[in-house]
């Protein structure tokens, strides 16, 4: 089922976005995710989109992960074999979004078409989309559900 007319992101995107800064609470963001129905949110600092934080990442936070195990040997320490990254520890202790949020946004222009969108969504495996200029500001968001609004309404059109 293709979308019909070959819409533009700016045609579906959402333009009131919902968006948190580098300081918010990690249990903040948990709360906007949970009361607004969303699977994510873009990090915004001066307006410009630094980070992306999803329910994925929220719930990363509850991993079980050991505290890695030093000891010193001849005034060096060592730090022992681990079977966690520091990544995985560094997300277990995160407290706002900043320290949790992903920095390599997927982000996309809103001249792009939708079929171009839901290629980067589906190569990327990202959810929700952030919409941004040149400068990377934030204009918009699209996610998988305003895709498959697009491509019902498409469908209830052409009949």
């Amino acid at each position: 089922m293709a979308i019909a007319g070959e819409q533009l992101v700016l045609d579906i995107m959402t333009t009131d976005v919902i968006f948190v800064t580098p300081q918010t609470d990690v249990v903040e963001v948990a709360r906007v995710l949970v009361n607004n129905g969303i699977a994510g949110v873009p990090v915004v600092d001066g307006g410009r989109v630094v980070g992306i934080l999803t329910d994925a990442d929220i719930v990363s936070r509850e991993i079980e992960v050991d505290s890695p195990a030093y000891f010193s040997f001849l005034d060096a320490v060592i730090r022992l074999p681990w079977n966690h990254t520091d990544e995985d520890f560094k997300r277990v202790l995160a407290m706002t979004a900043g320290e949790l949020m992903s920095d390599s946004v997927v982000s996309i222009g809103r001249s792009a078409s939708v079929q171009d969108a839901a290629t980067l969504m589906f190569r990327e495996r990202v959810n929700p989309l952030p919409v941004v200029d040149e400068d990377g500001v934030l204009l918009g968001i699209i996610s998988r559900t305003d895709i498959m609004r697009a491509m019902l309404e498409a469908e209830t059109a052409t009949r």
